[in-house]
């Protein structure tokens, strides 16, 4: 059966602000690419990924590619905080070391709750609003993690948590591990209005 072949790799002069001198390094030059029949990276083999087609609908494609290359970037921050203890970057083939001995987080909410911020920011753009994200408790803890890091608040509060390999690598440890659970459920509950500069329009 035939496997389509997502994008990863995203253009370094429409990155969202506070990222976009280490955001392409989300792309091929990982040696991997995205199988959505397995719904993981493989080794790619050689295999160079296409871009996606060009959304359409009432939104402009322009600002739909931002947000569905937005999305992507904050689901695998989530998947890197639930999974990873290192090699944030995926530059060498996984190892056992590099797999955290104990999961916490629930994958099968992060894509949506990364849906629904990317959508908020959209409409703060857009009108101008007030709005509160609340969401909890506790195990979708990376998505809002994954989309504050993208748009620079986390690195504010957190400044250790740099937008490089780095802070991605020490932001990935550091969720769920002793003495962070309580601050990953009290940031779903107390995270501020997403900015409105996050999505470009």
């Amino acid at each position: 059966m035939a496997t389509t072949e997502l994008p990863i790799k995203v253009d370094k002069d429409d990155t969202p602000q506070h990222f976009s001198k280490n955001f392409d390094q989300f792309g091929n030059s990982s040696g991997f690419i995205f199988d959505v029949s397995l719904s993981t990276a493989v080794a790619a083999n050689g295999k160079v990924e296409v871009r996606a087609p060009q959304p359409k609908g009432p939104l402009s494609p322009e600002l739909l590619d931002k947000m569905n290359r937005y999305w992507r970037a904050a689901n695998y921050l989530c998947i890197g905080q639930i999974y990873l203890f290192d090699n944030p970057l995926l530059r060498t083939p996984l190892t056992a070391e590099q797999i955290k001995p104990r999961l916490l987080g629930h994958w099968g909410t992060s894509p949506g709750q990364n849906f629904i911020y990317i959508h908020l920011n959209r409409l703060i753009k857009e009108h101008d609003a007030d709005i509160i994200y609340i969401s909890g408790p506790g195990h979708g803890g990376p998505s809002l993690n994954a989309c504050s890091y993208l748009e620079g608040s986390y690195t504010e509060v957190h400044p250790e948590i740099t937008h490089d390999e780095d802070g991605l690598r020490l932001m990935f440890r550091k969720f769920s591990t002793p003495g962070m659970k309580a601050e990953s459920s009290a940031i779903l509950w107390f995270t501020h209005s997403a900015r409105p500069s996050t999505i470009q329009t």
